[in-house]
């Protein structure tokens, strides 16, 4: 937490009581600390005296005014009428409203533009990361095998909240793509590239003998609870031509999935 020098500081805006289900927050406490103590009108419960003006230490206003119904900070308003509000860049709450020109965003209080900024912010993709090394079959027996994209998925972390997605669970496997066509001279085998699942796949260790190794793209899209945006990204599982040999990657020849366009799909016809 930033604090910063504690400048008497008194922005008053029409009455507007606090609200009657709400307590200061611990943020508060700390952000409004001067001479070692935080001004604060705690509520009594009394008709005839429903607040009282108190000084107390940051313990004592987290431990016993944090969570107290009604009582909020005393803003130059030691006389608790609760007609004071809360400058920009100071934690917000709904005990009392920020001053004009800002609204409550993120937790502080941000000049409207700002705040709508942070509104949009849930508009924004997820962030991925893809492992840098792509994923390697080998040898090249013709089986198939299992990928998911926790396979190639290094981390996706929400734009909106900063939290971590679990790719497993929240992402969905679009496309995928070859640079080999399904059938060729010396494999004898089809369906070399599978959906099984939302998040899973399965691919043929395999190549063709005198071509530059296979490479597999797989296309996907994550989803953010948190936005309204969801995130895209690929990977590239190969399978070389020999061990430690390079594998240089063609056009689409082959491709299952949404969006093939033009690259050829499962030929029907192929049952082996």
């Amino acid at each position: 937490m930033i604090r910063i020098a504690r400048i008497p500081l008194f922005v008053f805006c029409a009455f507007i009581s606090p609200a009657a289900a709400y307590a200061l927050n611990p943020q508060q406490c700390a952000y409004f600390l001067s001479g070692g103590k935080t001004a604060i009108c705690h509520a009594t419960g009394s008709a005839s005296n429903p607040y009282v003006f108190l000084r107390v230490s940051e313990e004592a206003c987290i431990n016993a005014h944090a969570d107290h119904a009604n009582d909020f900070v005393a803003l130059g308003d030691t006389s608790c009428q609760g007609g004071s509000c809360l400058p920009g860049g100071a934690p917000c709450d709904p005990t009392l409203p920020c001053c004009d020109g800002f609204a409550c965003a993120g937790g502080t209080c941000q000049a409207a533009h700002s705040a709508a900024s942070a509104a949009e912010a849930c508009a924004l993709s997820p962030i991925i990361t893809i492992n840098s090394e792509p994923i390697v079959l080998w040898p090249p027996d013709h089986r198939l095998q299992s990928i998911g994209l926790k396979d190639a998925v290094a981390s996706v972390v929400s734009a909106c909240s900063d939290a971590s997605l679990d790719v497993s669970t929240n992402g969905l496997v679009t496309r995928i793509q070859s640079d080999d066509p399904e059938t060729s001279t010396g494999d004898g085998t089809c369906n070399d590239m599978v959906i099984t699942s939302a998040a899973n796949v399965m691919l043929r260790a395999e190549r063709q003998p005198r071509g530059n190794g296979r490479v597999y793209t797989i296309d996907f899209v994550v989803y953010d609870p948190n936005s309204t945006t969801p995130g895209y990204g690929s990977f590239q599982v190969v399978v070389p031509r020999e061990p430690n040999v390079s594998v240089i990657a063609g056009g689409c020849k082959y491709c299952v999935g949404a969006g093939c366009g033009l690259c050829p799909g499962h030929d029907p016809g192929c049952t082996r």
